[in-house]
C-alpha cells in the first residue's frame, strides 16, 4: 500500500466572470474531485473518468467562459472553458467537469449528457487541480499537492469545513462532513516467502486507537469479516495471512496479503480438499452449476514424492523455480453461478474478481505483490468441457496500482505490464483427444536446450 503524505490544500475566494455585492467579492469554489473513478458516476459515454465539481455560493448565475482548470501549478492556462460551450454555474448551484482527457485543442469536448471534458486527467497518486480566472493568472480554487486518492472516495471540502476525504461523495450536491484521511498501513514483522520452521507473526499500525482484524483462509478481512488483532499469530505450515485495519470516522486501509509457503507441506499436500468449503477434488459432467469436467487436483503423486528415486530431490527440485500465489476468496472461484472457475466460458468485466497476486523466490530476491482483477482466459480451453483453465490478471485503480511494475524478463525487457497470462499450453496435451500426440515436456526442454546453447536465431 502506498504511503499517504498529507499536504496542504488551498481554497481562494475571486471572481471568475462574476459579480460584485455589498458583501464582497464573489467566488466560485471546487467543492469536491474524484480521481479514482471506477464506478461512482459515468459520463455521457459510459466511462468512469476523473471529475471536478465546482460551486457557487452566490444568488446570480456565474458563466465559465474563459476559465481555465489545470493539474499543473506550472501551466495555469492547461485546459480553457470554451465560450461555444456556454458552460453556466447557476446560482447556489453546481457543475460537474469530467477531466477525462477527451478535449483536444481549441474544439470543445460535451458528451451526450451534456457534461464538459477537459483535456488533462487527474492522478490518483496524488498531483494538484485548480480554478483560475479568464486572465490565466489568478487562482480561483485550488487543491495543491492533494494526497493519494483511493477508488470511489471522494475528496474536497466537508460541511465541517474540514477539507479532507468522503466515502459518500456526492457529485452536483452538498458535501458532507470530511473525513480525518486513512488508517496507516499494516505492517507485518515477517515477510511473505518460503519457510522450513515454525514463527510468529505480529501485525501492527502506527495509527493509535485503529482496530486490525485478519483472516487465514483467504477470505477478505472487513471491518465485520475476520479476526481482531490480539497478539502474535503462530505460522507452522503454508499459510495465507490478510489484514487490515480501520478506526470509526477514518477510512479503512486496503488489505494486504502476505503468503507463507512451507516446501514440506506442498510435498506432502493429501488428496481431500483443506476444508468443507473447498469443491470435492474432481467433478462429473452436470456438477454444481453444470460443473462440466472442472478438475480440482490437490494431492502431490504419491508415487512421485514417494519414489526413493526421486524423494531426496523433491525440495531442491521445487526451490529450484520462483512461485506465484494467487489469493482470492472460494466464492470467486468456484461458486457454481458466479465463479469464475466454474463458468470458464464467460469473459468481460462482469467475469473479473479481485484478487491478489504475489511472485516469490526460494532464494529471497524481491518478487511482488499486486492486488489485480481475476480472469479465465483462453478460446477453446476455457470451455466448460475442459478441466483445467489458465488465467488472466489485468492491473487497474479499482483495486490498487493500474499497472504492474517489475522486470519480468529481466533487466532488458519490458517493466511495465498492463495484464499478464498464466498460460496453460493444451494443444497435443493431456486433457485433448489423441493423447499420444501430446507434447508433455518436450516443447519447453527443446526451447530451454535451444537457449542454454546460446546461438542466435532470426524468424
Amino acid at each position: 500500500m502506498k504511503t499517504r503524505t498529507w499536504l496542504s490544500a488551498v481554497v481562494l475566494l475571486v471572481a471568475c466572470a462574476g459579480r460584485t455585492s455589498a458583501q464582497g467579492v464573489t467566488s466560485l469554489v471546487i467543492t469536491e474531485f474524484m480521481a479514482n473513478n471506477s464506478k461512482t458516476l459515468a459520463d455521457g459515454d459510459g466511462r468512469y473518468s476523473d471529475w471536478i465539481e465546482i460551486y457557487n455560493p452566490t444568488t446570480s448565475n456565474v458563466s465559465l467562459s474563459g476559465c481555465y482548470l489545470t493539474d499543473d501549478a506550472a501551466a495555469l492556462k492547461k485546459w480553457m472553458f470554451p465560450a461555444s460551450a456556454g458552460i453556466t454555474v447557476p446560482a447556489k448551484g453546481f457543475v460537474v467537469v469530467f477531466a477525462s482527457g477527451k478535449a483536444t485543442g481549441a474544439t470543445p469536448y460535451v458528451d451526450s449528457r451534456g457534461y464538459i471534458h477537459t483535456s488533462f486527467k487527474l492522478a490518483a497518486t496524488g498531483e494538484s487541480v485548480a480554478l483560475v480566472n479568464t486572465n490565466g493568472a489568478t487562482v480561483i480554487s485550488a487543491y495543491w499537492d492533494y494526497p493519494y486518492q483511493g477508488p470511489d472516495v471522494s475528496y474536497g471540502l466537508g460541511a465541517n469545513a474540514i477539507i479532507g476525504y468522503f466515502t459518500v461523495p456526492t457529485p452536483r450536491a452538498a458535501n458532507g462532513n470530511a473525513g480525518n484521511g486513512w488508517v496507516s498501513d499494516t505492517k507485518f514483522s515477517v515477510g511473505r516467502g518460503f519457510y522450513s520452521a515454525p514463527f510468529t507473526v505480529t501485525i501492527a499500525t502506527s495509527t493509535t486507537g485503529a482496530t486490525i482484524r485478519y483472516t487465514l483462509d483467504g477470505s477478505t478481512p472487513s471491518e465485520t469479516n475476520g479476526t481482531i488483532y490480539s497478539g502474535p499469530i503462530s505460522i507452522s505450515k503454508t499459510t495465507v495471512l490478510r489484514a487490515m485495519a480501520y478506526k470509526t470516522g477514518w477510512l479503512a486501509t486496503n488489505v494486504d496479503t502476505q503468503t507463507y509457503l512451507f516446501i514440506a507441506n506442498a510435498i506432502s499436500q493429501p488428496a481431500t480438499k483443506p476444508t468443507a468449503a473447498w469443491p470435492d477434488p474432481y467433478r462429473s459432467a452436470g456438477g454444481p452449476g453444470g460443473g462440466g469436467r472442472q478438475a480440482i487436483d490437490y494431492a502431490m503423486d504419491a508415487r512421485v514424492t514417494g519414489d526413493s528415486r526421486y524423494s531426496a530431490l523433491m525440495d531442491d527440485a521445487l526451490l529450484a523455480i520462483p512461485s506465484i500465489s494467487i489469493v482470492t476468496p472460494l466464492a470467486n472461484l468456484f461458486d457454481s453461478t458466479t465463479g469464475i472457475y466454474m463458468n470458464p466460458q464467460n469473459d468481460g468485466e462482469d467475469w473479473e474478481r479481485p484478487a491478489s497476486v504475489e511472485l516469490l523466490f526460494p532464494d529471497g530476491r524481491r518478487g511482488f505483490q499486486v492486488d489485480t482483477g481475476l480472469r479465465i482466459r483462453g478460446g477453446v480451453s476455457a470451455s466448460k468441457s475442459n478441466p483445467k483453465h489458465s488465467f488472466r490478471i489485468i492491473m487497474r485503480s479499482d483495486y490498487g496500482d493500474s499497472k504492474l511494475e517489475y522486470p519480468l524478463f529481466g533487466e532488458n525487457g519490458p517493466d511495465e505490464f498492463d495484464k499478464m497470462d498464466f498460460r496453460t499450453a493444451q494443444n497435443f496435451s493431456w486433457n485433448m483427444s489423441g493423447a499420444q500426440y501430446a507434447t508433455w515436456l518436450d516443447d519447453p526442454f527443446s526451447r530451454d536446450t535451444m537457449r542454454d546453447m546460446g546461438h542466435l536465431y532470426t524468424n
